[in-house]
């Protein structure tokens, strides 16, 4: 509000078009910051942060395509590996259509099965407050452990998100997608239908305040089940570089079968986890992520306690504006969809690397 009502009080200062360009693009406002562009470059043609700048924003209006894979195995044996590619252009203004296909192979001991996946999105931002993302698609399952069987599920949703004023925003969404994340999985034929809800404020010194809360039916399987999920997150970012988070989030499930998914009677985690970055907007950079926590599981007897570790990286290459290539690498012993039963004493761990491009065209 601050850089418009500048802008409104001294329009040819190429100066105030440029900071309002900056809080355009970094809230997603991609045309709104190339109008800002226009101004400043109408009252300065040879400013160099205007100049620069618009090559940053052609970019983000530009089409792209991403290649990703990605390998996860974890220490109750299961192997994934996931093989993705999507493209995505802007048909008209405010608008983004994609789509995208995937191939997911998964193993646990002498269980096997696969996902093939094509799904397609359009995202509108018909004003600057409102965001609306549309999704649909489907997934052609595979289970080729004992007995071959096959069969399709769809996958649709939705989500909006409303930003009534500047550092505030609050969204909903649902989803209906089979949940294909282990072999085990895949046998089941379990569907989630989700229904989640968030909201994020920005406070003063540089803090922001963000929470959650789901509700998802799982359809098939054993018997019916029921999750219910919130979190919330407090982070504070004294520099582009770094910031530190304490967050928690508590899941309860009201049963607990046998169908390869983690679904305790209730489950607690808090954590306090660190971000570093290193690196311009261009070239070489490197992120790091770290937490530290406490996690609680409790099934039909009493619960157990157990601390949590979390460490990853991230190393990425921009040759230009729009385009980059990076590797990634995860590590976490908090409990997780494919995990077990976990228990104070358990040593179960997760492993996840990465690598993925975008290309603009």
């Amino acid at each position: 509000a601050r850089w418009k009502q500048l802008a409104a009080r001294v329009p040819k200062d190429p100066e105030v078009w440029v900071g309002l360009a900056q809080v355009d693009r970094w809230s997603g406002r991609a045309e709104d910051a190339r109008t800002s562009l226009r101004k400043a470059l109408e009252a300065n043609p040879a400013h160099s942060d205007a100049r620069e700048q618009m090559r940053w924003v052609r970019a983000d209006l530009a089409g792209t395509v991403e290649p990703t894979a990605l390998a996860l195995w974890d220490s109750d044996g299961n192997h994934t590996s996931v093989f993705g590619m999507s493209a995505s252009v802007r048909p008209v203004s405010r608008t983004r259509l994609s789509i995208g296909t995937s191939y997911r192979n998964a193993t646990l001991g002498t269980l096997e099965g696969s996902a093939r996946t094509v799904r397609g999105s359009l995202r509108v931002a018909p004003v600057g407050w409102l965001t609306a993302v549309g999704e649909v698609g489907s997934v052609a399952l595979a289970d080729r452990g004992g007995t071959p069987n096959s069969h399709s599920m769809i996958i649709a949703g939705g989500r909006a998100t409303i930003q009534p004023w500047s550092g505030f925003s609050i969204g909903g969404s649902f989803v209906r997608r089979p949940f294909d994340e282990t072999a085990q999985l895949i046998r089941s034929g379990i569907e989630l239908r989700s229904l989640a809800a968030e909201g994020e404020v920005r406070l003063p010194s540089r803090f922001s305040l963000a929470g959650g809360y789901d509700r998802t039916r799982f359809v098939g399987g054993s018997v019916p089940n029921e999750r219910r999920a919130g979190s919330t997150s407090i982070r504070w970012t004294p520099s582009r570089r770094w910031s530190v988070a304490a967050s928690g989030r508590s899941v309860h499930f009201d049963a607990s079968p046998h169908d390869g998914y983690f679904s305790p009677a209730r489950y607690r985690h808090g954590e306090l986890g660190g971000r570093w970055s290193l690196g311009r907007d261009l070239g070489w950079a490197f992120t790091a992520e770290a937490g530290v926590g406490v996690q609680e599981v409790r099934f039909a007897g009493p619960s157990d306690r157990s601390g949590t570790q979390r460490v990853g990286g991230t190393v990425s290459y921009r040759p230009s504006p729009g385009s980059e290539i990076s590797a990634s690498y995860q590590f976490s012993n908090v409990a997780g969809v494919a995990a077990g039963l976990v228990s104070a004493s358990s040593l179960y761990h997760a492993s996840v690397v990465s690598v993925a491009a975008r290309v603009i065209w």
